[in-house]
């Protein structure tokens, strides 16, 4: 496992434990934050270390819990990462959620740039540049 997935798991677990200071190490000041477009109340993009802020606390307000189970980090274009997971959630409601998640991850000189999340993992792998013959199954 190189650097980068390590980097990109250790964000992914600080997410899903809810320790945003640990889930934004590695992040750039420029960050560009890509939604998938699945869930309500969150904007389509959000930017830099003050939008991702904005984008955890927009999305952690509708779960009770939440958490992204990592299956795999595939490299794709140089830098690029697709990330094919399993997101589980609680809603405030108390009703269980649970999905296939896929999300592209681009990193620069160490850094996470850019974040992109993806309604499935074809489309996450598509985006990364990795032939789409994998699904979550």
């Amino acid at each position: 496992m190189s650097e980068d997935q390590t980097q990109i798991r250790n964000g992914l677990a600080a997410w899903s434990r809810g320790d945003l200071e640990d889930a934004m190490v590695g992040l750039d000041a420029g960050l560009l934050y890509v939604t998938s477009g699945l869930f309500p109340g969150v904007a389509p993009t959000y930017r830099g270390h003050e939008g991702f802020r904005r984008f955890w606390s927009d999305f952690r307000e509708l779960w009770e819990e939440i958490a992204v189970h990592v299956e795999d980090i595939v490299e794709g274009q140089p830098g690029h990462y697709a990330v094919l997971g399993r997101f589980e959630a609680t809603g405030r409601d108390g009703i269980p959620v649970g999905r296939p998640v896929g999300m592209v991850f681009v990193v620069r000189d160490e850094l996470v740039v850019e974040i992109h999340s993806h309604a499935t993992w074809e489309s996450a792998l598509d985006s990364a540049g990795v032939s789409a013959a994998r699904s979550p199954d």
